[in-house]
């Protein structure tokens, strides 16, 4: 799955930077895959990809519900250490 994962990221990557050499590409994924950060556009690209429109929206809910607790979580950290 890991490995479906990325090369699909890989594709998008290609479509999106054209121009980019082969090095490039291999890189911007990597960055991607090490930071733990995927743009919307990406990881619903993949999500579309990989899964009927049924899945795609229940896993698309569960994301962006998991995306925001985090945003929130960190936002509220960042208050905790300002006081």
């Amino acid at each position: 799955m890991k490995e479906t994962l990325g090369n699909l990221l890989k594709i998008l990557l290609r479509e999106k930077y054209h121009l980019k050499s082969e090095g490039e590409i291999i890189q911007m994924c990597d960055q991607i895959q090490n930071n733990g950060y995927i743009e919307d556009t990406y990881w619903k690209k993949i999500v579309n990809k990989m899964y009927d429109r049924d899945d795609v929206r229940t896993l698309s809910a569960r994301f962006i519900e998991a995306i925001s607790a985090k945003k929130n979580n960190a936002f509220l950290a960042s208050i905790d250490q300002s006081t």
